[in-house]
């Protein structure tokens, strides 16, 4: 394209001069007013400053990836004391970046399964699932320690 905002905010003043409707619509008036900011710039670099704003908007901010083995790890260490295992699964239910995929791979790594997880499980189920699963082998293996012998639970 050639030309300058300038000329493109005076056809759009003509429309609206020629055209009761536009000339009464506040976001044509708000838009000419607009414009009327980049005069002097070519509609060229105008479109380039618009998209290049446009695409800085719609770029999600990145998040640093959040990684099955780490979380796991923090997991398997907080296993034996009901707080410090309650501080991370608070932690998890806080981070955005904890997403339902994520939160599987950390259910079947952290208990060395392959099934179990619901495939329409919501986030703060798999949460409520990997809690459950941590308290039946802190159960079991508080009767284990009772009884003197190793309680396996089935899957």
């Amino acid at each position: 394209m050639t030309g300058s905002v300038h000329d493109l905010r005076l056809l759009l003043e003509a429309a609206c001069n020629s055209d009761p409707t536009l000339r009464s619509d506040n976001a044509v008036r708000e838009l000419v007013g607009i414009l009327a900011q980049f005069d002097a710039m070519s509609i060229d670099d105008f479109f380039a400053r618009l998209m290049g704003r446009k695409e800085e908007a719609v770029k999600p901010k990145l998040r640093p990836p959040v990684e099955v083995d780490e979380i796991v790890s923090r997991l398997k260490s907080a296993l034996p004391s009901d707080d410090a295992f309650h501080r991370v699964m608070d932690g998890l239910a806080h981070k955005k970046s904890v997403t339902k995929p994520l939160l599987t791979r950390v259910f079947y790594a952290l208990f060395d399964r392959s099934e179990g997880v619901p495939k329409r499980a919501t986030r703060s189920e798999l949460l409520r699932l990997i809690e459950d699963e941590r308290n039946i082998l802190v159960r079991n293996d508080k009767m284990g320690q009772l009884l003197g012998r190793r309680i396996v639970s089935a899957e």
